[in-house]
């Protein structure tokens, strides 16, 4: 009966043991088969962009990639077409495809020389002009005398700025007679289509002979074109400002009124007229006043170069001269060069 049972005991043992070791050496060498895929399908030679075909592969013979932001090439006609009439500003130039034929090119800018205004002084937009005249002698009379003066102007729009400089000087055996400088300025703007504008007017004037150094003002009000044509104009004006005599015995500002006017009149393709009178009254004593005028009279000599004669005068009374004479009246012909 025991050893019964010992044999029992052993079988169970080796069996066992045939489970945890024989089983798994078994499966090592025979191991499974590998899963069964259906054979790889080839690429078809079609591109399709909405598939991602991945890297690019030399041996496959893709079409090539469509370009992507190439432009036409412009068209001759295209780089002159005017933009839209609402886009373009009424005193804006004509376009050039207007101006210019097809193939055209624009004409060179212009040259000037050291005798023309242009050459001194800016010429986009700007009318100018240039004056001289010089005297003099030696000898028994030692005296030299020289008169300058330029005239700019140019106009944007509804407004027209204006500067106007003169300087004078005149020397007898070493001695000066005569030194002056005037400097103004006006900016004169419509008021749309009426005859009525707006204007602002400063001015310096120095002298040597006067009791002061230097007298500044400034004017500003409205003026009313009584003539506006080509070849004439004629405008009044009204205002109020304050000067200022420095240096000099008053040396305070002064509340002044203005008035004024200016004449212009182109008698023939030639000759030319013109005429400012500015009146400054002060405002608490009208018998303290200013008068200053201005007139003249211009002949074009050359047509090509724009030179012309001018025959000009300037007064300037002072009612209150502190000593020296009220009145001062300059008076010169000139050669003007005009831009």
């Amino acid at each position: 009966m025991g050893a019964r049972i010992r044999k029992t005991a052993w079988a169970r043992a080796f069996g066992l043991a045939f489970i945890l070791v024989g089983i798994p050496h078994a499966w090592g060498q025979y191991p499974p088969a590998p899963p069964s895929y259906p054979p790889p399908q080839p690429v078809a030679n079609v591109y399709d962009p909405h598939v991602h075909a991945g890297p690019w592969d030399p041996r496959m013979n893709y079409p090539p990639p469509p370009a992507y932001n190439v432009l036409p090439p412009p068209q001759p006609e295209a780089l002159f077409t005017p933009p839209p009439p609402e886009l373009v500003p009424s005193d804006s130039p004509a376009p050039l495809n207007e101006i210019l034929a097809p193939g055209e090119l624009p004409p060179p800018a212009a040259e000037y020389h050291f005798f023309d205004a242009g050459y001194w002084f800016p010429t986009d937009g700007w009318s100018n002009s240039f004056e001289i005249g010089i005297n003099g002698s030696t000898g028994n009379a030692d005296t030299f005398s020289m008169r300058t003066g330029a005239h700019l102007q140019r106009t944007v729009n509804v407004s027209t700025f204006t500067l106007d400089a003169k300087y004078a000087k005149t020397l007898s055996h070493g001695f000066e007679t005569q030194h002056n400088a005037l400097l103004n300025s006006n900016v004169e703007s419509d008021l749309g289509d009426s005859p009525f504008t707006t204007f602002f007017k400063t001015s310096l004037e120095y002298d040597e002979f006067k009791a002061f150094d230097l007298r500044t003002a400034m004017n500003v009000g409205i003026g009313l074109y009584l003539v506006k044509a080509e070849d004439a104009k004629f405008i009044v004006r009204f205002g109020s400002g304050v000067s200022r005599e420095l240096g000099g015995p008053e040396d305070r500002y002064v509340p002044e009124a203005v008035y004024g006017m200016e004449f212009d009149r182109r008698l023939t393709k030639r000759q030319k007229l013109y005429a400012t009178f500015d009146y400054f009254p002060d405002w608490t004593d009208y018998g303290d006043y200013r008068l200053v005028t201005n007139a003249g009279w211009e002949f074009l000599l050359d047509a090509e170069s724009n030179l012309s004669l001018k025959l000009g005068a300037i007064d300037r009374y002072d009612s209150t001269p502190h000593g020296r004479k009220p009145n001062d009246l300059d008076y010169s012909l000139l050669l003007l060069w005009k831009q």
